[in-house]
């Protein structure tokens, strides 16, 4: 409803064309020409920062301007200089009025501040093996007008969401150029796309010669050697062992009945099965002059006569499965890290499910630049220094001491030192084979580490053989060797323990007697990396052992103690915590007593004399 105060009218309405609510004013008696606001601008569209200028285009009288520009600033000149400072679009409003009129014009997006475009894309898939089709999907921000796409294979597009197929091996870098009004952006996406080839093979179980019936949970093979002649049966009749034709991609099937065997008909062979275990042929996979060699075994209830096995092995690993391969490590401890993967295999396999043997064969150059293992060296070191060490009872020299040329396996060490102990053990030389596992990556995501053995090397091809068992059959398996953190050289930290006294002599007219010795336990500790202070040493009986004299060292370090004589004087002596340490110092209390007890008797003899010198001179 509209508001009267005298000769004035106030009402609110929708503003004309804009469907906005407004006041509205009209005054009786007045007369005044139409009033409407108007206005523009020098420029509408510019990259930002951009500087406008507004010119007030209003019908009428006006005698007030109110700017305001949508950016959060104002104005209330006529004809305002404004400038955009940030990207956007911005609309401008401009009331106007006198004493009796007023009006509004309002143009929505009136002003674009803009900027050129920022490059943004995906592709998917970004790896897998050749060919390889990857759909590339713009996101840039912008509005951007054109695309200039370059697949890092001399190949491109201007198309805006373009598919490319990769034919060859390769990682490769992807650039997108994008261009608008305002100016042109890139973006390089470095190593994103990444190509193998791969060596593949199939197993077709369907085999002319071979045909299998199952009743319930039995399954009964009947074998026809006119379509397979190369066969064997051995002597219990319960194991058949058939060479198929080479395009079957099955280098070997072993059929295994139950007690009853097989029979023969002819050139037929029937016998209901209790298990079959098939070997495929091997598959190479060229590496850069190397060449990786893989075949597997698998053992089924069953003949899976419609079954699919399809193999592939490529070098290397693709990103996403190597995330996959080091979680593995996450709950194997004798390995902390991945050094490198030489080869992915990967299985696709329906209705083959058993435990698989995978046998690899790896350069051996590959093996010792990135498994870890010993490199034949073993530090040794003893808080007791100049303690003879040795190797396989072969002397080596004196602690501290570094020994190398040491083949892998477990080796026997021995240490002996001057009126010591000897101390020995059994350490262990790890050879870089040891460190060579098959990852496996599970289909749910989970990884584990396969017990994986070495087989032998060839010295032919100069490459070395691995095994592993996948109990639970086939997924996607990686050739990995794996490292740990630290040191990896084996210092072994040795205590010696020292003896409590040298033999002791007796004294005039006395026995002699055997020496009284007290004796501790040796400690000893085994560590990979760092320096660990030894214990404190612990106090054994003395020892008469001494190393060979052809090539033994020092004198000082294997002399024999002295031996006794009838002359030798009985002492024991316990030795206190600050006498234990080097051995020299465990003779000094021994001669100390000797020294006082001396002394006192000598104290005792003058003494007496003086004491009847002075009773004899008395009156």
């Amino acid at each position: 409803m509209p508001e009267i105060s005298g000769n004035r009218i106030v009402w609110c309405g929708l503003y004309p064309d804009m469907w906005t609510w407004d006041v509205y004013l009209f005054t009786s008696g007045i007369e005044k020409p139409l009033l409407e606001a108007a206005f523009s601008a020098n420029v509408t569209a510019s990259r930002a920062p951009v500087t406008v200028s507004f010119t007030d285009q209003t019908t009428g009288e006006p005698a007030f301007w109110f700017w305001d520009f949508g950016d959060g600033n104002t104005s209330e000149e006529q004809n305002p200089d404004h400038t955009f400072i940030d990207p956007g679009t911005y609309g401008v409003t401009l009331w106007t009025g006198n004493q009796y009129q007023s009006a509004m014009e309002r143009k929505d997006d009136y002003i674009s501040a803009g900027s050129p475009p920022v490059a943004k894309f995906s592709a998917t898939p970004q790896s897998g093996l050749s060919p390889l089709t990857v759909q590339f999907s713009d996101q840039s921000s912008g509005n951007p007008t054109a695309w200039e796409w370059d697949f890092g294979d001399n190949m491109t597009s201007s198309d805006q969401h373009p598919s490319h197929t990769y034919s060859g091996e390769g990682t490769y870098s992807v650039s997108l150029l994008i261009t608008n009004e305002y100016g042109t952006n890139s973006l390089v996406r470095n190593n994103l796309v990444m190509v193998a080839e791969a060596a593949s093979s199939g197993m077709n179980f369907t085999i002319p010669g071979i045909q299998v019936t199952k009743s319930g949970s039995v399954q009964k093979l009947t074998f026809d050697s006119e379509y397979v002649q190369d066969f064997s049966l051995d002597s219990s009749y319960r194991v058949l062992t058939v060479i198929p034709p080479e395009e079957s991609g099955i280098e070997e099937i072993e059929f295994t009945t139950d007690s009853g065997g097989f029979t023969r008909n002819g050139t037929r062979y029937t016998g209901i099965l209790s298990s079959v275990c098939i070997r495929s042929p091997d598959m190479a996979c060229e590496d850069s002059g190397n060449r990786g060699i893989f075949n597997y075994s698998v053992c089924l209830d069953e003949y899976p006569e419609s079954g699919i096995l399809t193999t592939w092995m490529w070098k290397g690993v693709f990103p996403e499965d190597y995330t996959g391969f080091d979680a593995a490590l996450d709950t194997y401890p004798d390995y902390g890290d991945i050094h490198d993967i030489a080869y992915t295999l990967a299985f696709e396999c329906q209705d083959v499910e058993g435990e698989a043997v995978l046998t690899i064969g790896v350069d051996s150059g590959w093996v010792s630049q990135y498994g870890e293992g010993d490199n034949g060296k073993v530090v040794i070191e003893t808080n007791l220094a100049g303690a003879a060490v040795f190797i396989d009872s072969e002397y080596r020299g004196s602690t501290p001491l570094t020994v190398t040329g040491l083949f892998p396996g477990p080796h026997e060490l021995m240490l002996n030192r001057e009126r010591c102990i000897p101390e020995t053990r059994t350490f262990y030389i790890r050879d870089n084979r040891d460190s060579i596992r098959i990852l496996r990556l599970c289909d749910d995501g989970s990884a584990e580490v396969l017990d994986t053995s070495f087989i032998f090397h060839d010295p032919v091809s100069n490459r070395d053989y691995f095994s592993a068992r996948s109990p639970d059959g086939f997924s996607r398996f990686a050739v990995s060797a794996l490292g740990g953190p630290g040191n990896p050289l084996q210092i072994i930290y040795l205590t010696i323990s020292g003896a409590v006294s040298p033999p002791s002599s007796g004294g005039g007219g006395g026995g002699g007697g055997g020496p009284s010795t007290s004796t501790g336990p040796a400690t000893s500790e085994v560590t990979p990396e760092g320096t660990v202070s030894p214990p404190p040493s612990t106090m054994g009986p003395v020892d008469t052992d001494s190393p060979p004299t052809e090539e033994g060292p020092d004198s000082e370090i294997i002399s024999p103690p002295p031996a006794e004589t009838p002359q030798a004087k009985e002492s024991a002596v316990t030795p206190t915590s600050g006498e234990q340490g080097f051995l020299g110092s465990l003779v000094e209390p021994t001669s100390s007593l000797i020294t006082l007890k001396s002394l006192s008797v000598i104290f005792v003899v003058i003494f007496v004399t003086v004491v009847f010198y002075l009773r004899w001179k008395r009156p």
